[in-house]
């Protein structure tokens, strides 16, 4: 405060600052508002924004998952809205269905058909589902399989869940080489798709009569070495459809991730090459996300989440390595351009992603007690889950939570929403649904009924406030603060930096007045606003604090035009068809006034000036301002002349000073 405002400070050697000059440094001070949005400061006073937090927004649902699971436990769960289904992966050889709104006894599953040699003797499959994943466009689902087999199914019946199996690729690998950053020569594993044979399982790219040729002991070892290699390089471990490049995305427990375009051939060739291997990450990548037409973000257990561009995909655009734990989940909120990431740690991250670029974190939340697990978004709210199974519902916009959920009883360790349905998906050893109330759904992002809409709308009729109503007057950001105004006829707000959505009125218009010019000046960290009756209030730039009001007419408006019409229209105006006598009672009527509406330097009381003669003064001399001694008087050259007759100056009477 000392060196912010040294020249206010009283002398001496141990000068004193007073609380008003404490206070006025944290509310204007530049360094401070710098810290807005960071972990200490936040979350502070967010907790009054909302007006939910007494009012539950989601409660449990009387809809009960009754169905038998066939797996130990649900490993990966995703909501297909297309076909209304939650898709399940549970560690067994099928991908099951399950209807969010219908009982089931037992759910619908898809199976894939595989050869033979992929069955024990008794007829039990040797392999599990790891991964799934929707093409909304062609409806069609790709299971990643243990034994890594790609298998495509297409969609055929809707109302029955039906699919048809249309191909079934391997993964597989081979050695490459390449040059390394030093210029020397190394070998990798290059990873491709090849089709197999329905009936064999075999790769059909493999030359059947190289294996009848009689070989030696060491090449059969060294084949069988180079095999077992080439399928621990070519194992993939999750999958996800990326709608904007019409690609399969997969992933290795190395981090890499390759792009396959499965339409083009459409299994006209044997071998297929993957169109981009990216190679950023150093390990698992746990999810794959599309913000926009361009973008999408991956994040992993290397720490960090990157940002992509699809029309360039030689290095991550973005890399975020904030977080001290492994990402684990994230999900997108596009209305506030917020990504929020969850992992190994107890803090939730928001970041701000919009269309073009990363604009930074947004904010560090802390109410968990114990590690995420995952986290999903709705239309204006997002829930995110812990290990302890604690369940907290954010609101998008202030960041603050509206509802805190204990589900140890359920046992969750994975949370979707269903934005169609205005619901949420706990899962754990069973499905469990949480409906939201009539504003939790919405804001999960279910469409209104009929009956809220003309609510809504009866309500907007009649309690639409002036201040809904009120006509813009001002906007404008501080070059210096980064704070922004927004001035109306109404009020005066101030909005934050990180999301300008948020804000908070600093000035109401007094009542039965209303704001008629504002402006604001940055350097001297002040704002000037006139009303409709004449006041004039100097305000701090971001407190709103009325550091010098001005009152204006306490008459009528009606009554104020009507008396000076009056005025205007008789004989004491001074003479009726001169222009000397016209020019000197226009610049009498415009020239400062006393609080009383005396003329500066008088002491009778003065009589309200005509309106229309002030007004028309105005507007023939223009802007320009004319001295006359110590006096600033508004005016042109003849109404400065006739004002300096009518007008003499009076000392102290420094109209520009004050």
């Amino acid at each position: 405060v000392l060196r912010s405002q040294s020249e206010r400070a009283e002398g001496g050697d141990d000068p004193a600052v007073n609380w008003a000059q404490l206070m006025n440094h944290f509310i204007e001070s530049p360094e401070i508002a710098m810290f807005e949005g960071s972990e200490v400061t936040g979350g502070m006073g967010k907790a009054a924004v909302t007006s939910h937090d007494k009012v539950p927004q989601v409660h449990r649902s009387n809809f009960v998952d009754g169905a038998k699971h066939m797996g130990s436990g649900i490993e990966k769960i995703s909501w297909i809205p297309f076909i209304d289904m939650l898709t399940t992966v549970e560690g067994t050889e099928s991908v099951y269905f399950w209807s969010p709104s219908v009982v089931l006894d037992a759910p619908r599953s898809v199976t894939p058909t595989l050869p033979g040699d992929c069955y024990d003797q008794t007829g039990k499959a040797l392999w599990t589902v790891l991964a799934c994943a929707w093409d909304n466009e062609l409806q069609d689902l790709v299971a990643l399989l243990s034994n890594r087999l790609l298998v495509v199914w297409r969609l055929r019946n809707r109302e029955k869940g039906q699919f048809q199996q249309k191909r079934e690729l391997r993964f597989n690998a081979h050695r490459a080489e390449g040059r390394a950053k030093g210029g020397e020569k190394e070998t990798y594993w290059k990873v491709f798709l090849a089709s197999i044979d329905p009936k064999t399982g075999e790769d059909l790219h493999k030359d059947p009569k190289k294996h009848m040729n009689e070989r030696s002991e060491a090449a059969a070892r060294r084949e069988k070495r180079d095999e077992r290699q080439a399928a621990e390089a070519s194992l993939q471990l999750d999958v996800w459809w990326n709608a904007n490049l019409k690609q399969w995305v997969t992933t290795d427990h190395h981090g890499r991730l390759f792009f396959w375009d499965l339409r083009s051939n459409d299994g006209l060739e044997v071998v297929q090459q993957p169109t981009k291997v990216l190679s950023a990450h150093t390990k698992l990548v746990t999810s794959h996300l599309e913000l926009s037409k361009f973008k999408f973000t991956t994040c992993s257990l290397d720490r960090s989440v990157m940002l992509w561009d699809n029309r360039n995909l030689s290095a991550p655009e973005v890399k975020i390595e904030d977080m001290t734990g492994s990402v684990l989940s994230q999900a997108y909120l596009p209305l506030f351009s917020s990504l929020v990431t969850v992992g190994c740690e107890k803090r939730v991250y928001v970041w701000s992603i919009d269309n073009t670029a990363y604009r930074g974190v947004r904010a560090k939340l802390s109410a968990h007690q114990a590690n995420l697990l995952q986290v999903s978004a709705g239309q204006r709210v997002f829930i995110t889950l812990d290990e302890a199974c604690t369940c907290i519902l954010w609101d998008g916009a202030t960041l603050a939570p509206l509802q805190t959920t204990n589900c140890t009883a359920l046992g969750p360790r994975h949370a979707v929403v269903l934005p169609t349905l205005g619901r949420i998906c706990l899962a754990g050893r069973r499905l469990n649904f949480f409906d939201g109330n009539e504003q939790g759904s919405i804001a999960l992002g279910a469409a209104p009924t009929k009956e809220q809409l003309a609510k809504a709308k009866s309500q907007e009729k009649e309690g639409a406030s002036l201040k809904d109503r009120a006509v813009p007057r001002w906007c404008g950001l501080a070059p210096s603060r980064g704070s922004m105004l927004s001035a109306t006829e109404a009020e005066v707000r101030l909005h934050t930096r990180h999301s300008p959505g948020q804000s908070r009125a600093i000035f109401n218009a007094p009542e039965g007045d209303s704001i008629s010019a504002f402006a604001a000046c940055d350097a001297l960290s002040c704002a000037v606003l006139g009303t409709a009756k004449g006041a004039i209030f100097f305000l701090k730039y971001r407190s709103g604090f009325a550091m010098k009001v001005y009152p204006g007419r306490p008459e009528d408006m009606e009554e104020y035009q009507a008396g000076g019409r009056g005025a205007g229209s008789g004989g004491g105006g001074g003479g009726g068809n001169s222009a000397a006598t016209a020019a000197a009672s226009a610049a009498a009527g415009s020239a400062p006034t006393s609080l009383e509406g005396a003329p500066l330097g008088s002491d009778a009381p003065a009589a309200p000036a005509p309106l229309a003669g002030a007004d028309a003064a105005a507007r023939v001399v223009g802007p320009t301002v004319a001295r006359s001694g110590r006096n600033s008087i508004p005016g042109g050259s003849a109404a400065a002349a006739a004002s300096a007759a009518v007008l003499p100056a009076a000392p102290g009477a420094e109209i520009a000073g004050q």
